[in-house]
């Protein structure tokens, strides 16, 4: 566009060189920001709005602001009381300011039209006025303000990322005593104080996944919401733990907590490594480690099919190429969903899109599976078939934690199970001992 309209002021040498570095750091610097602010958001939509939004209302009011304060300045003498204190407001402005990318750029191009009029002031009398536009007087300190704020942005969400701002935030915690508030039930059942107690005492570090005295308060106006409240449970090799309970007792919640989804107000998780290794979620140091993952909510695009899904997940979860149509293949036939494969997802009916979301569960045989509601909109049939291949998953030892409504489906799986109630344990134990104990 700039090179069809041909404006001096952008299109001369060396203006174009300017203006394409100005595009080039706005984008950088633009795209940092809005990478460290996506993890706020659940909706696409409603992250492209904001951010459009965000652009707008930023970019406008600081360039207005600062222009009104600007043509103040010019109309005021020097010799005037108040110029003073317009040019202090002026300096004060632009310096703050610099710290948003859209007003570096609009100032960019503001700043590149003044020294364009001003040179085409001095052609009239055939004279000239030569400025360097690199210059940190005139767009220089643009370019490193928004090289700044793109390097900050970036390095910021990578520690994010990492864990670390967990980690220090979870240090100042134990110094400061900064941890929510957590009331020990004196009436606490003597099955879950003696599986908190294996946990504290270190007989749980067999375990495949450990929780060690998790918590998640969501805070409400002048009171704290315990979703999750102190939980402590060590799940071994080859056993299907599961949480009943009705909604809102905190399953959900665990289960964010467990995939890394929601960040824990106290409390560790950690998991055995391929390696044998204990690692910490919490501090995102998962490597050879395997979840799989049904969510209540099925995670699936309309648009693609339910082969096309298979692929994806496959090339996330990093199989080799080869190995991807096989490995698929027989997830679509061990889950019945071969007839199904070429059609795109918005066509399934809810038992069908829960049982692709089992299979996407499966890519990778991982050594922990998280499944909440699994069986949820199947007819009898399916449910017995997907209990089957739940059934071969915990055989070949690997650890299931399962949510369900259904006492059926706890008793066709279960080894243990707890009765979740406002975020706490209840009872726990095999099916049989619960219903001696509720009996």
């Amino acid at each position: 566009m700039i090179a069809a309209f041909k404006l001096p002021a952008f299109y001369n040498y060396p203006n174009l060189g300017a203006v394409s570095l100005l595009f080039i750091l706005f984008g950088y610097a633009t795209f940092a920001w809005m990478y460290l602010i996506a993890g706020t958001f659940k909706n696409a939509g409603m992250a492209f709005i904001t951010y459009v939004c965000i652009n707008l209302f930023i970019g406008i009011n600081t360039i207005i602001s600062s222009s009104v304060v600007y043509m103040l300045l010019q109309q005021t003498s020097t010799t005037d009381k108040n110029y003073q204190s317009l040019n202090t407001t002026y300096n004060v402005l632009t310096n703050f300011f610099k710290v948003f990318p859209q007003f570096c750029f609009g100032y960019g191009l503001i700043e590149l039209a003044q020294q364009q009029a001003i040179q085409d002031q001095y052609a009239v009398f055939g004279s000239s006025n030569e400025v360097n536009i690199f210059d940190l007087d005139v767009l220089g300190y643009m370019f490193v303000a928004m090289t700044v704020q793109g390097t900050f942005c970036f390095l910021l969400r990578l520690l994010i990322n990492d864990g670390i701002i967990y980690s220090v935030k979870t240090f100042f915690k134990k110094q400061f005593k900064l941890y929510p508030l957590i009331v020990k039930d004196p009436d606490e059942d003597e099955d879950v104080k003696a599986e908190r107690d294996r946990v504290d005492s270190g007989c749980a570090n067999g375990d495949l996944l450990v929780l060690e005295g998790l918590t998640k308060v969501f805070h409400q106006v002048n009171k704290k919401v315990f979703a999750v409240n102190n939980m402590s449970l060590g799940i071994p090799p080859g056993e299907c733990f599961g949480l009943l309970g009705v909604n809102g007792a905190g399953k959900t919640t665990t289960f964010k907590m467990l995939t890394g989804d929601t960040s824990p107000s106290s409390g560790n998780i950690q998991i055995r490594n391929y390696m044998g290794n204990m690692v910490n979620v919490l501090g995102f140091n998962t490597e050879w480690s395997s979840f799989g993952y049904c969510p209540q909510e099925d995670a699936l695009d309309e648009l693609m099919t339910g082969l096309e899904h298979l692929y994806y997940y496959a090339r996330i979860h990093g199989i080799p190429e080869r190995r991807i149509k096989s490995v698929s293949n027989q997830l679509l036939q061990k889950l019945q969903l071969v007839q199904y494969k070429d059609r795109i997802t918005a066509s399934y009916s809810c038992g069908t899109r829960r049982k692709l979301s089992t299979a996407l569960a499966l890519i990778g045989r991982p050594s922990i599976l998280l499944l909440d509601e699994p069986s949820s909109g199947m007819d009898p049939k399916t449910k017995r078939h997907l209990w089957k291949i739940i059934s071969e998953e915990i055989q070949e030892k690997c650890a299931v934690v399962l949510t369900s409504h259904s006492m059926e489906e706890c008793e066709a799986l279960c080894t243990r199970l707890a009765i979740m109630v406002k975020g706490k344990f209840q009872c726990i134990g095999s099916l049989q001992h619960v219903k001696n104990r509720l009996a």
